[in-house]
């Protein structure tokens, strides 16, 4: 009905143009005639284009191609594993060698030598054997017994001089204990002379302070800071509260000290209150010298209250020499005790020194006398089979290590591995071999050895290809021809070419070429056949598609042209792009490959 729609309108246009123009009727007829028709023919829809090929039954093979190239194990470029200086070049250019034949060396005077001490130390080893296998003689047992009574001899010493070392210590320890008792008798009695002076002297202190605050509240001089320097007078008297206190507070504390190190820091905070009442006596005479007279203070009063101050500031300094001497003395009593003690102390550590120098040789007399007496039994026992397979054993490493010696000389000497001929030499005599080589090897040979063929896999395919897998290939230079060969190598790590990662194939033909036609370079189309099936159903792979759940389906066009998607299960991908179908297909159905 869609184009019968559109063409409805047109018919109605025209008719109503043809009732308006009479004379042109039969024009318009035709004209609406010819442009129904053409519209009709425009609107009509087109066919469906559906390519379809029939699944087959037959052999399906999968392979992969590749781009090879011919080369050679012969093409051999020898190199020396080390660095050296170059001794001496036996081949030149085009000298024909045979394998084995020593090409060239470097110096190696020092691996001499390491090959003669390992020959000598195998020589060593066969000795050893050679006694274990034979046994112990009556002289040597005779040596055995006379060690171990010399050790049981030295370790009865070791023992007496571990009894007296340890005999030694305790006196020394018992002595230091005696001194060191002395010593807080001592110092308790010092402390016990200084307390009496100490008291005295602080007592001195109070009554200087005491002295101080009557001169301070002298009428006069009261009157005088009230008025000019009331907040200096405050402090001066809050000041001597504060030192009468402390004053007080100390004579306390040290009646009832009895350590040495408390009464020492006692008398240290006893001498710092002296001193700072000592300070506020300053402070106070220089204060007074400064105020201003009135008529009560007078120049006079001023002398007068300065030489009061004067003389308390005396006192104090007299006690601060008493408290210094005090302390000097305290400090000096224990220094000769403490000489004794250190000294004692040195003695009790150098006994312990001895004993345990007296110990560890006892102990190493001990090991001694059990290593001689093993020694003996095991001559008296003879040779035991693990003595002689431990002998072996070091015989076998000596070995191991000549071989070593060996192997270190023969990376100084380049040999042909084959028969063949000497193609370049970059080598001279005197010259240092240095890492130059790494591109370009030292001498080249052309061997006597089949042509190989040299081929890139790509990632994506290269677990398909195992060894043995049979194929051909095609040389450009004989497109005619094609070579039967086999895989024979295939490198386990990557390659990067031209940016992408490849894994590097070597195949081999299957039948022998001819080398004077089939040269080194040559490049050409290798197919390897990785997978093979017989007598199976497939179909173009590009008919292969997933729905919407993930599953593979093939579109099947029955007799009368219906299209239906059928489930299927596929195995391998082979040649021509077509695929194996195991199940879901049979042979000689329609698969559509392409529909529009």
């Amino acid at each position: 009905m869609y184009p019968f729609n559109l063409v409805i309108p047109v018919f109605r246009k025209i008719w109503k143009l043809i009732r308006t123009y009479k004379k042109s009727s039969f024009i318009a007829i035709a004209s609406v005639l010819l442009i129904g028709t053409a519209v009709y023919f425009l609107l009509q829809p087109s066919e469906p284009v559906v390519v379809v090929e029939l699944a087959e039954r037959g052999d399906l093979r999968q392979t992969v191609e590749l781009n090879g190239e011919i080369v050679s194990d012969r093409d051999l470029k020898l190199q020396f594993p080390i660095t050296g200086i170059i001794e001496k070049v036996s081949v030149k250019e085009g000298d024909k060698v045979r394998k084995g034949q020593l090409l060239a060396t470097l110096r190696s005077s020092g691996l001499n030598a390491d090959i003669n001490s390992a020959a000598a130390s195998v020589a060593q080893a066969k000795a050893d054997l050679q006694n274990i296998q034979e046994g112990s003689r009556p002289e040597e047992i005779t040596i055995a017994k006379s060690a171990v009574a010399n050790r049981k001899a030295a370790l009865a010493s070791a023992q007496e001089t571990v009894y007296a070392a340890s005999r030694t210590l305790l006196q020394a320890q018992e002595k230091l204990r005696t001194v060191e008792s002395e010593t807080q008798v001592n110092i308790q009695g010092s402390v016990d002379t200084v307390r009496s002076t100490v008291s005295s002297a602080l007592a001195q202190l109070s009554t200087s302070t005491l002295s101080l605050r009557g001169i301070l509240s002298d009428t006069a001089v009261a009157d005088v800071y009230v008025k000019n320097e009331a907040s200096t007078y405050n402090a001066f008297e809050l000041s001597i509260s504060d030192l009468n206190s402390s004053i007080e507070r100390a004579q306390s504390e040290f009646r009832t000290i009895k350590d040495y190190t408390a009464a020492i820091s006692a008398l240290q905070n006893m001498r710092s209150l002296a001193e700072n009442t000592s300070l506020l006596f300053d402070r106070v005479y220089n204060s007074v010298s400064f105020l201003p007279e009135n008529p009560y203070f007078t120049i006079a009063k001023r002398e007068s209250v300065k030489s009061s101050i004067a003389s308390q500031r005396t006192i104090v300094q007299g006690s601060l020499t008493t408290l210094d001497t005090s302390l000097q003395t305290l400090r000096n009593t224990p220094a000769s005790i403490d000489t004794r003690i250190a000294a004692e102390k040195a003695n009790v550590l150098s006994a312990e020194n001895a004993k345990r120098r007296a110990e560890i040789d006892l102990e190493n007399y001990k090991t001694a006398v059990q290593s001689e007496e093993a020694n003996l039994a095991l001559k008296l026992a003879g040779s035991r089979p693990g003595d002689i397979a431990a002998a072996k054993a070091r015989l076998n490493q000596a070995y191991a290590s000549l071989a070593r010696a060996q192997d270190r000389y023969n990376d100084t000497v380049i040999r042909a591995p084959i028969d063949g001929v000497i193609t370049k030499v970059n080598l001279k005599e005197g010259e240092l071999l240095s890492t130059s080589f790494e591109s370009e090897s030292p001498i080249t040979m052309l061997g006597d050895a089949p042509y190989r063929i040299e081929a890139y896999v790509p990632e994506i395919d290269v677990p398909k290809v195992q060894l043995l897998q049979s194929g051909s290939i095609i040389l450009d230079a004989f497109a005619e021809k094609e070579f039967a060969v086999r895989v024979t190598e295939v490198n386990p790590t990557s390659s990067v070419i031209d940016g992408v990662n490849k894994y590097r194939v070597m195949l081999d033909f299957v039948e022998p070429v001819d080398v004077n036609v089939v040269r080194i370079g040559m490049t050409g189309d290798v197919t390897i056949v990785t997978n093979q099936v017989t007598d199976v159903v497939y179909i173009p792979a590009r008919a292969v598609r997933r729905n919407d759940e993930g599953f593979e389906v093939v579109d099947v066009q029955n007799a009368e042209g219906i299209i239906t998607p059928v489930s299927v299960a596929t195995g391998m991908e082979g040649e021509g792009g077509n695929i194996e179908v195991i199940s879901g297909i049979t042979e000689a159905q329609r698969i559509v490959v392409l529909q529009k």
